[in-house]
């Protein structure tokens, strides 16, 4: 039985590494070479190449196809590091592996390809964790919104809502999802992704209002309102140096930037007395930098620059997307613009229409 076995792994050995020494000696090894370049299988060849003793007649020409093999090699390793990088940056991840398992297929041996392969396993594994968790947040979100649907079925049937299985799935779904939801709370908190751990905790809660005493949970609990309050204390001060920003102009720059910030507070849920006047100065201040910008187009409009107008008026429209009237400045300038292009090219001369209140 021993000798078997000793048979075996000499034979397997020799299936493998055994066969690259083999081939050294072969006469035609040149042409084998030239065959295994073609075909690409560059681990081959240079395992083949090492065994080639000083003494082979052909070692010069050998020597030589071998200097060409590592330089295609290294062609291959850095251009399917490249491609898979950009597949990746796509979020082509099936393509990237399939390439990189090509690339190693060839060059087996290559440190290079292997770094970057493990590299690409380990940037997956985070990439589709994310999408789990967004998954798991989805499915908390799509029970939350349910809830009240299947509790008015609850209350319909009350003595038996028990044997509907619709009632049962959702249950069961429910108890799951929050005990996962709270696993992703203490996990995130573990790894201070405190902005994760807040949303899985605050969404468990949600379905399992039991929670909020759940004393499992107030460390993290505590966590997270402490990176609340620092946020908001960061957010109050962005406030206060762009409302400073903007008694000195009122710069495009710093009016959506006004808006982004004025967007951003429902992030915070409940906001203090502090906080709310802060946006209310806020909100007031942009919209007198709008009104301002506003009028500047206006007056250029009446002066006949209506080129200049139009761009003001447009780069407005981020700021201020649901504005009526400057929707009809606009409008009327695109079409004034137009009938003046129409009749230069006639040869007619016109002096454009002053704006209208």
């Amino acid at each position: 039985m021993n000798f078997l076995r000793l048979f075996v792994v000499f034979s397997l050995a020799l299936s493998f590494t055994g066969c690259a020494y083999l081939h050294s000696f072969d006469s035609n090894l040149p042409e084998k070479v030239d065959q295994w370049i073609e075909e690409e299988q560059y681990g081959r060849a240079l395992d083949t190449l090492e065994h080639v003793r000083e003494d082979n007649r052909n070692y010069a020409l050998l020597m030589k196809q071998k200097a060409r093999i590592l330089s295609l090699a290294a062609k291959l390793e850095k251009e399917t590091i490249a491609r898979s990088r950009q597949l990746v940056a796509r979020n082509e991840w099936y393509n990237a592996s399939q390439l990189y398992q090509e690339a190693l297929h060839k060059y087996p041996d290559s440190k290079a390809l292997r770094k970057a392969h493990e590299d690409f396993i380990e940037q997956r594994q985070v990439y589709l964790a994310a999408l789990e968790t967004r998954l798991l947040i989805n499915k908390g979100s799509w029970l939350k919104q349910n809830a009240s649907i299947y509790s008015r079925v609850k209350a319909a049937i009350p003595h038996n809502y028990r044997s509907v299985d619709g009632i049962r799935d959702y249950e069961s779904d429910r108890q799951q999802t929050t005990r996962a939801l709270v696993e992703c709370a203490l996990t995130a908190d573990s790894a201070d992704n405190i902005d994760l751990a807040r949303q899985c905790l605050l969404l468990a809660e949600r379905l399992e209002p039991a929670l909020k005493q759940d004393p499992r949970l107030a460390d993290t609990r505590e966590r997270i309102g402490e990176a609340r309050e620092a946020r908001l204390t960061r957010y109050k001060n962005r406030i206060i140096d762009l409302m400073a920003e903007l008694r000195q102009g009122n710069s495009l720059d710093n009016l959506q930037r006004a808006r982004d910030r004025l967007q951003s507070s429902g992030q915070y849920g409940s906001l203090d007395d502090e906080t709310l006047e802060l946006l209310d100065n806020l909100s007031k201040r942009l919209q007198e930098g709008i009104n301002q910008r506003m009028e500047s187009a206006r007056y250029l409009y009446s002066q006949g620059k209506i080129q200049q107008a139009l761009q003001i008026w447009e780069s407005l429209r981020s700021i201020d997307p649901g504005n009526q009237q400057l929707e009809a400045h606009i409008d009327r300038a695109r079409r004034v613009l137009e009938k003046l292009k129409r009749l230069q090219q006639e040869g007619s001369v016109i002096s454009p229409p002053g704006l209208q209140n």
